[in-house]
């Protein structure tokens, strides 16, 4: 009874064995399907190189992943049909390059597969009339952005000098919650100057403020200079960070 069931398994396994797949004869087999594809494609025929494609495709899927050539030909497929593809192209294209495409002379590598790649190449100087249109639109967009990006700076700063100025008061009430009559000033054209006057500042104080992070913590709020005065003109020190 054992030796049947061994048997059995043996034939089993053969069996399974001989109905893998041959990757030599799947290759050939792939390859085949892509050159109807390509031939599909210079006739024209774009649905039947789709369809040549994606049997490739199928058969490719039992092969070594690098060797799978079907989906970026079908990926290359799609953006040469693509609208979008082709006004990217435009979009990104140099008046150089443009100059060179008018005269025939463009090249450049969009699409991984040749074939696709020039007729690709060939689409764009039959179309080459949209570079203009695009290319205006384009510096109106870049024209808009940075405005916007100019009204948005503008609009942080004037917030940021706004918010600096409220730390005057913010500052004081701290300082006297903690029992130091240390007076505070916010000044200068962006309100980025902050001046503190107390009777006893000295460089103990100024030491004490720079270990414990206040100078680096008023700048992260866009003060660029801090100043510790004794209100009499004896003592007068600064720390300054560049614009």
């Amino acid at each position: 009874m054992k030796k049947l069931l061994l048997l059995f398994l043996s034939m089993a396994c053969f069996a399974l064995e001989s109905c893998q797949p041959n990757p030599e004869e799947l290759n050939k087999e792939s390859e085949s399907l892509l050159d109807s594809a390509r031939k599909y494609f210079a006739e024209g025929n774009l649905d039947s190189a789709t369809i040549m494609a994606k049997r490739a495709q199928s058969k490719y899927e039992h092969l070594i992943k690098d060797k799978n050539r079907a989906t970026p030909f079908l990926e290359d497929l799609e953006n040469y049909q693509s609208v979008d593809f082709k006004k990217d192209a435009f979009y990104n294209m140099t008046r150089e390059q443009y100059d060179s495409l008018k005269k025939g002379f463009f090249v450049k590598k969009y699409l991984n597969d040749s074939l696709l790649n020039m007729a690709f190449i060939g689409a764009l100087y039959k179309d080459k009339a949209q570079w203009a249109n695009i290319q205006n639109k384009k510096k109106d967009e870049e024209i808009a952005e940075a405005k916007a990006e100019a009204e948005r700076i503008n609009t942080l700063r004037a917030e940021g000098k706004v918010k600096r100025k409220s730390l005057e008061g913010e500052l004081r009430n701290a300082f006297l919650d903690q029992g130091l009559d240390i007076k505070v000033k916010v000044t200068g054209k962006e309100n980025d100057r902050l001046i503190l006057t107390y009777v006893l500042f000295n460089d103990v104080w100024f030491r004490r403020f720079e270990k414990e992070g206040l100078f680096d913590g008023w700048h992260e709020q866009g003060f660029n200079r801090v100043d510790l005065k004794d209100g009499y003109n004896r003592y007068h020190k600064w720390t300054y960070w560049e614009k």
